[in-house]
């Protein structure tokens, strides 16, 4: 079994109000953080033995369903 982590975040250019609120949250106390992104973080769990072949299984599975390809970008990672 291999395990992926997918990470899904809005596109730069996307206004991240959960972001933003966070970031005022964040600044209360402790006012030199300058920035803060939401996003999504799901780890998979893949019955594949070939760590090429899961990352593919997992960009398709990233692709299809775990993020919207208009206001939202996915990086993965193996994390075995």
């Amino acid at each position: 079994m291999i395990k992926v982590a997918v990470k899904v975040q809005l596109k730069k250019e996307v206004l991240d109000t959960r972001g933003r609120t966070l970031l005022k949250l964040l600044r209360k106390e402790n006012p030199f953080v300058k920035e803060c992104r939401y996003g999504k973080y799901i780890e998979l769990h893949l019955e594949e033995k070939d760590s090429k072949k899961a990352l593919q299984q997992a960009d398709h599975i990233a692709r299809n369903i775990l993020h919207n390809d208009l206001i939202e970008t996915f990086e993965l990672e193996i994390l075995n």
